[in-house]
């Protein structure tokens, strides 16, 4: 190791490459900025200079309506990232008139890059509406925004309703257009069930999707054929089938505690979804003190998903219940769900001189399992812990493939180290040695080279598949300077 700016670090190698996204504070002239690849070589220190901002600004409204000045809601710009899984995303407001110098939005975006621009009125009778806008469009500078005429867009008035012609009084309503598109989802809870929508222009064919509400009766989601648009619309939910009542159901969650004994489970969420011949069935609940919990189901076979927080011993619960026509009463028929034990996952960490870490983080994130598509699933915040003063660590994990991450405490002066695909099917030690470090110092400067503090630098490895997990983060001073240990080699 060396000394370089009072960091004892490797030298840098022949060539350190690196991915950098910078995130600026709130109150910024600039926006995210990203770069693919940017290589340590020869030397720790690195310079990089911000591209300028270009602000377009302006009015939104519908082609010919002269009584509204503005239109409120949001305004979305999307275009592909240089790091392959962080697209940009910017947003602005879309104000209700316009200010004092006549401009109803401002958005700010990099230059060179053609976006897609999507609008979500305030007004929900209207419909998103998405604008291509091509690099050469992106010039410092007024750009209004034309929605179409009022009287252009397609009409979609009615009512949902039984075979019996009784209105569903309470449901929630999502109109699918085409290429995966919907409006967004409504509720309908006026005595009538009656909807009045307007669709973007020369829609032709649209399907409805009704699904149950807490409030109202419980029936399995249904999804029309392609409907032609109209305003005298009937939407007709199909008869619930004979013997398919709902079921007032009950189920106990437990675990078991190191004695052996059933210990209820309290204040845990569970997730029933029953693919039924009639249509898909999801119900939430939440279990009360005693472990209960109380669903409303129809006769069938649900997949139950009873979802662990990071922290606890006993682990996330998948299973498959049934209940049959006429199951049940009043008080429910009682089905209880045992917890799982989770695998511990337990280590020593040590530097690359085989030092013990004693301060610090390991954290641990789950892999979708990709076999679970079109089931129902979830998507665990990361389980963390940290690592004591004699160098160990502990998790309780579910069972399962892991991506790890270290992050030594910053006075260590040791890097932090990524493991991606650890196997977690049962308790088991996982030692970490942490590989040497490398130095980063980048000094993040404006378009006229001057600093510029308080911007978050992540750093994350190049090469990596989906969406990249960061390898170390920091924010620049007030000078715009961020030291960031890396590992000497990836």
């Amino acid at each position: 190791l060396e000394c370089a700016y009072g960091y004892c670090v490797a030298p840098p190698a022949e060539a350190l490459g690196f991915m950098v996204r910078l995130t600026m504070p709130p109150e910024s002239d600039f926006v995210q900025q990203q770069i693919p690849e940017l290589v340590l070589q020869g030397t720790p220190a690195l310079t990089v200079q911000l591209v300028e901002t270009v602000e377009l600004h302006g009015v939104i409204r519908n082609a010919g309506d002269t009584f509204v000045s503005n239109l409120a809601g949001e305004l979305e710009a999307r275009a592909k990232g240089e790091i392959e899984g962080l697209d940009y995303r910017f947003t602005a407001r879309s104000s209700d008139g316009l200010d004092s110098g006549g401009i109803g939005y401002t958005l700010k975006l990099l230059p060179g890059r053609d976006y897609t621009l999507i609008f979500r009125p305030d007004d929900k009778s209207l419909p998103p509406h998405t604008f291509s806008l091509s690099a050469e469009d992106v010039v410092e500078g007024p750009l209004d925004l034309t929605l179409p005429a009022l009287s252009d867009y397609t009409k979609l008035a009615g009512w949902v309703q039984w075979p019996s012609g009784k209105p569903v009084n309470s449901c929630k309503m999502t109109v699918l257009l085409d290429a995966g598109h919907a409006l967004p989802s409504i509720v309908l809870d006026t005595p009538q069930s009656a909807f009045d929508l307007r669709l973007p222009p020369e829609t032709e064919a649209i399907r409805v999707r009704i699904e149950s509400t807490e409030e109202g009766l419980l029936f399995p989601t249904f999804v029309t054929e392609p409907l032609a648009p109209s305003d005298n619309l009937e939407v007709v939910l199909p008869s619930p089938p004979d013997g398919s009542a709902p079921i007032d159901a009950q189920l106990r969650v437990e675990r078991i505690s190191s004695d052996g004994d059933s210990v209820p489970v309290s204040g845990i969420n569970l997730v029933l979804s029953g693919d039924l011949p009639e249509g898909i069935v999801t119900t939430t609940a939440m279990t009360d003190s005693e472990g209960f919990a109380r669903v409303h189901v129809l006769p069938g076979t649900y997949e139950v998903i009873v979802a662990s927080p990071p922290g606890q011993d006993f682990g996330t619960l998948e299973a498959t219940l049934t209940w049959s026509a006429g199951e049940g009463s009043k008080a429910g028929a009682l089905k209880t769900l045992v917890m799982p034990a989770r695998p511990h996952l337990q280590g020593v960490v040590r530097d690359a001189e085989g030092e013990l870490l004693t301060a610090g983080q390991v954290q641990a994130k789950k892999r979708i399992d990709e076999d679970a598509k079109g089931r129902v699933s979830i998507s665990p915040a990361p389980f963390v812990t940290h690592i004591d003063t004699s160098g160990r660590y502990a998790l309780h994990l579910d069972s399962g493939a892991y991506d790890i991450t270290v992050i030594p405490e910053p006075g260590s002066g040791a890097p932090p180290l990524q493991h991606e695909g650890l196997e977690v099917e049962a308790s088991r030690n996982f030692d970490v040695t942490l590989p040497s470090p490398s130095l980063a110092r980048i000094t993040v400067n404006d378009p006229d080279a001057n600093p510029v503090p308080h911007v978050t630098v992540e750093l994350y490895p190049i090469g990596t598949s989906d969406t990249p997990r960061v390898l170390v983060k920091g924010t620049t001073d007030e000078t715009g300077v961020v030291d960031l240990l890396v590992p000497h080699e990836q």
